[in-house]
């Protein structure tokens, strides 16, 4: 039995009513049919729950051997009681659209949400309710005929409305071998109208031309005897359509006299899918015993029925061996009392998808499998056992495990990397240090000469610039894990894409590229973190530059993209991007034949700061020659609020006189922020150690510490919860390290603040006053 059958039967009994529904709706829109107040569908409709659900039953019992099958069926069908006035053919016909929204559309649907209801399980299915369909039109007119010949007696206006409705062919021939009624199934079926096949011989119409000699010879049999070998039973023949094509067909013939000659009727059905599921059947029987899974069945009380070569393969024993032991022999004695109650549940009713166990095999050892359990039904609906499907996923298991070693194994070499970019960051940031901060104050003095205040602001600029080159590492990991962080602030576009030109302005003249600037867009002011913002721009000018040939052109332009939408676009004069790089041009590690400096990370990280942004970055070639346009579009801040929130952010006091301890080992970096925080006005004390720390903690009334994480003889956090435990001080951390956990723990550890190496004077001052402020 195909096991998909009783699931289908569940499935169209639980959508009965919208079967309904669409029969009736399907009704409605046939002119032809009778109106919606018609007594027939009235009853029909009343009797549609009951066909259904025994429709259903028909398909749990499919393939199983029932006695007295056809009259019980007659009965189920003929239960309904139906009154006077419905029109036999409006009932078959109307019937016969039930049967077409269940045939096709039901099935279809079905086989959308069952992967394994393939081609040979819907044509079981098809020949399962085409049967159904058929008896109970059988089932129908049998009633409709008993209920007239005892009420009208009107046998002859029976036949016809049977002859009309039947969806079996009904023909009807003459001694002479004619052709003498035709019904509209015969019409469907052999392709023959009405008008074309009366009076033609049948033997030249349906039968194929090596039987019809044997068809006449027995046809004058019968006509000289009153013997015939067909007559009064059912029989299975090939038939032949009028394009010629063959069907196979269960034909049973009748004789009687009417109007003193003898007349046969003959009923014929086509069997055609009946007979390719049968093979189905036994192709599926043959599946079943050659099968790699162990499929194997149980009665109801667990004593094994069946044992295909798949059980003897994966579990030893043989069929001779399995059948009639107790089940338990292959389940491991912990899992019997939990499969027992799954049985339980499943003789319920209840559906239970493939499941992961043991079994044990017949030299005890234990393997890992799935199982299938489908319940197996007598003809009455009872349970009388279960059938098993178990797959050997033992391979499967040892790759779930190889691959859980491997997730562990890239997880300890990842955190490992992490590590090593980290150390590699603040070994790199810690020199960079004192040099930005001694830089950027010294620029601060506007005594200064301006060519010498202007050099030291390019150092500023370059030094921010080459911590940020060595945070391209950290970033691509920050960008691969969803945590690149930004700092927001006020400001203008185009004086970052300023900043970003200076940098590359050695760059720039050292090949004669010319730069041209158009920066037409009406407003420049954006919510954005400068420093990444900058990166953008750099990135792309650096591209530009590294592809465009020595005297080439780069222009810059800024537009009003959009209402709200700020629009930069940098293109060159370069080779332009390869094709076979365009599908891949934001992704990590990837470049161009011509581009074979760098790692291949800045549009990576360019995208995924503006992504952070709500921003937009784009890339082509140019249409009007060689070179490459790269797109960057922004939101805008307007320009009532950006000025307004200036004025705020340009508003601020003196700090007030800190008492102030710096714990640093790096020793210009120390001296430097000890005398920049001086200059200031504050009193600072340096450790260079976290024992000297301490000492200074105890002794000394301490308002800020500034302090490294990294210490020779402990670490920054130390010192913070001894800060905590004294007083009510903050903290700010400053460190080499750049890394989400790195702030996180400093976090936790106490300080307000943590700063990344290298850091210029005036972000130390805002923090200091964001920290002592309490922000």
């Amino acid at each position: 039995m195909n096991v998909l059958l009783p699931r289908l039967g569940d499935y169209i009994v639980s959508h009965t009513t919208e079967i309904i529904e669409r029969w009736v709706r399907s009704v409605d829109a046939q002119n032809d049919l009778e109106s919606s107040e018609s007594l027939t569908r009235a009853q029909l409709i009343d009797h549609l729950p009951a066909l259904i659900s025994e429709l259903g039953n028909r398909l749990k019992h499919a393939g199983i051997e029932l006695t007295d099958a056809e009259p019980q069926s007659a009965r189920t069908h003929g239960f309904h009681r139906w009154q006077q006035g419905y029109e036999i053919g409006e009932l078959v016909r109307e019937s016969a659209l039930v049967r077409q929204i269940i045939a096709v559309d039901f099935l279809d649907r079905f086989e959308q949400i069952e992967p394994k209801f393939d081609r040979l399980a819907r044509r079981e299915a098809e020949a399962v309710v085409q049967q159904f369909f058929s008896d109970m039109v059988v089932a129908f007119t049998r009633h409709f005929a008993q209920e007239q010949r005892k009420a009208l007696r009107l046998a002859e206006q029976n036949s016809d409305a049977i002859l009309e409705s039947a969806l079996d062919a009904i023909v009807v021939i003459a001694a002479d071998g004619k052709v003498r009624e035709w019904n509209p199934a015969a019409e469907a079926m052999f392709g023959y109208t009405r008008a074309e096949a009366m009076g033609k011989e049948l033997a030249s119409l349906i039968i194929p031309p090596e039987l019809r000699e044997q068809h006449r010879r027995g046809l004058a049999h019968y006509l000289r005897t009153g013997e015939g070998v067909v007559l009064g039973r059912r029989i299975e023949v090939q038939a032949v359509r009028a394009d010629g094509t063959r069907l196979f067909v269960e034909l049973a013939i009748t004789p009687h006299q009417a109007e003193e000659q003898t007349l046969f009727t003959g009923s014929i059905r086509d069997i055609t899918e009946r007979q390719a599921a049968e093979q189905a059947r036994q192709q599926l029987a043959a599946i079943v015993e050659s099968s790699a899974d162990a499929i194997l069945s149980t009665d109801i009380d667990g004593n094994i029925t069946s044992w295909n070569d798949g059980a003897r393969q994966l579990l030893g024993y043989t069929a001779e061996e399995a059948i009639g032991q107790p089940v338990a022999i292959i389940v491991p004695e912990e899992l019997r009392a939990q499969e027992k109650a799954l049985l339980e549940r499943i003789g319920r009713g209840e559906r239970i998808s493939a499941f992961e166990t043991k079994r044990c095999r017949k030299d005890r050892q234990q393997v890992d499998v799935s199982v299938t359990i489908s319940p197996l039904f007598d003809n009455k609906g009872r349970v009388t056992g279960f059938s098993r499907i178990t797959r050997d996923i033992t391979r499967r298991k040892q790759t779930q495990e190889e691959l859980r070693r491997q997730k562990e194994a890239a997880e300890l070499a990842n955190q490992a990397k992490d590590r090593f970019l980290a150390t590699l960051s603040h070994e790199l940031r810690t020199p960079l240090n004192p040099v930005l901060m001694w830089a950027f104050a010294t620029a601060e003095n506007e005594q200064l000469d301006p060519e010498l205040r202007e050099g030291l602001e390019m150092i500023c600029r370059n030094v921010e610039l080459e911590a940020r080159l060595i945070d391209d590492l950290l970033d691509l990991t920050r960008v691969a894990r969803g945590k690149l962080k930004l700092d927001l602030r006020l400001c203008h576009a185009d004086e970052l894409l300023h900043n970003a030109l200076n940098i590359m302005r050695s760059q720039l003249a050292r090949k004669s590229l010319q730069v041209s600037i158009k920066l037409e867009a009406s407003n420049h002011r954006i919510l954005a973190d400068p420093t990444r913002i900058g990166q953008v721009f750099w990135n792309l000018l650096a591209n530009a530059a590294k592809f465009t040939p020595e005297k080439g052109e780069i222009s810059v332009r800024s537009f009003d993209a959009a209402p709200g939408i700020l629009g930069f676009e940098i293109s060159d004069s370069g080779r332009g991007i390869d094709v076979d790089v365009v599908p891949r041009l934001f992704k990590p590690f990837q470049q161009g034949r011509a581009g074979n400096e760098g790692l291949g990370l800045g549009l990576t990280i360019c995208r995924a700061i503006l992504n952070l942004h709500d921003g937009l970055i784009t890339g082509r070639n140019r249409t009007d020659g060689p070179g490459a346009v790269f797109t960057v579009e922004l939101k805008t801040i307007r320009i009532s609020t950006a000025e307004h929130s200036e004025q705020i952010l340009d508003e601020s006091g003196e700090s007030p006189s800190l008492r102030i301890l710096i714990v640093e080992d790096h020793e210009h970096t120390a001296a430097v922020m000890r005398k920049l925080l001086a200059r200031e006005g504050h009193d600072v004390q340096v450790a260079t150690t976290m024992r000297k720390a301490m000492e200074i903690l105890h002794s000394s009334r301490i308002d800020l510490l500034v302090s490294d994480l990294g210490l020779p003889d402990g670490n920054g956090f130390q010192v913070m919860r001894e800060l905590t435990n004294i007083s009510g001080a903050k903290g700010i951390a400053i460190s080499g390290y750049g890394m989400e956990q790195d702030v996180e723990r400093s976090n936790r550890a106490g300080f307000s603040a943590h700063l990344t190496k290298p850091i210029n004077m005036v972000k130390l001052k805002e923090t200091i006053k964001q920290v002592i402020a309490g922000h």
